[in-house]
């Protein structure tokens, strides 16, 4: 995708996926769904709601959510037809991610202004699909079990390349944000993972 002008044409074009006869089909699974992480995808659904809005999707996200945010630095990519990519490389600040992450805690609000609609969030943050065994996705919300202390939490968090994590308990009150540089490194997701469930879970809990 990345050596193509147009990222949309490029997913639109993708094949169907098919099913090996020993894979699960989606009318099997309990969310009626099968589930294949597609980076060209999220570009996709980014481009949609900057056609919705009118505008480009930065500018979008300027207005209705930065800028509301208190987030005055955000350096987008850009595609070869010079749109923002919604599919990774957004570059925030450590503070600013804690403000994103800020919301899914307090139903949209922040700072007593009513950011992103309490239902939105609540349905981010459901499962709609089975993404492996022992984690799960919402609205581009991973959510995953971790047993800390003799007690299972349920953490949801968003999750970038080269390690970094954004992670929200909301029944807990809790944000943790991890900002890393391992970019395209193996296992960087796995040792975020460990860092947070096992050196700062494990203090808070």
């Amino acid at each position: 995708m990345y050596l193509v002008e147009d990222w949309v044409r490029f997913t639109l074009n993708l094949p169907i996926k098919g099913f090996e006869p020993w894979a699960e089909r989606p009318n099997q699974n309990e969310y009626g769904r099968s589930f294949s992480y597609c980076t060209a995808g999220a570009h996709t659904l980014g481009q949609i709601v900057a056609r919705a809005s009118g505008g480009g999707l930065d500018e979008y996200a300027r207005k209705r959510l930065f800028n509301p945010l208190g987030i005055n630095r955000a350096e987008w990519q850009q595609t070869g037809l010079d749109r923002a990519v919604a599919a990774g490389g957004l570059g925030l600040t450590t503070r600013s991610f804690m403000k994103l992450g800020s919301l899914f805690i307090n139903g949209g609000i922040y700072e007593g202004s009513q950011i992103l609609p309490p239902e939105w969030i609540e349905r981010s943050l459901q499962t709609h699909v089975s993404a492996r065994p022992g984690t799960e996705y919402g609205y581009l919300i991973w959510k995953s079990p971790a047993q800390i202390n003799g007690r299972e939490i349920m953490t949801s968090y968003m999750s970038g390349n080269g390690g970094n994590r954004v992670v929200f308990l909301p029944d807990d009150g809790v944000v943790i944000v991890l900002t890393k540089t391992d970019y395209n490194q193996r296992g960087m997701h796995q040792a975020s993972e460990k860092l947070i469930n096992e050196g700062i879970l494990k203090r808070l809990f």
